[in-house]
């Protein structure tokens, strides 16, 4: 599943009031993807996990290319 599935079904079921448990398989392979996991979590109003916010930090991605 993608990011923007998990997201879309995420928003859809927490706008039907539904709540739940998800859980999410996210290694360091995954750390370009970080950025936007933190954005549709924090969307969600779910709990971002430290080490998350940390992968993201130093994951790359989410941004446009540096010249240097």
């Amino acid at each position: 599943m993608s990011l923007s599935q998990i997201g879309r079904l995420t928003l859809l079921r927490q706008r039907a009031g539904m709540k739940g448990i998800s859980y999410t398989y996210f290694t360091t392979e995954n750390a370009k993807s970080a950025r936007d996991l933190i954005a549709i979590l924090k969307e969600a109003k779910s709990d971002v996990p430290p080490a998350l916010e940390e992968m993201a930090m130093f994951g790359g991605g989410g941004g446009g290319r540096s010249e240097y």
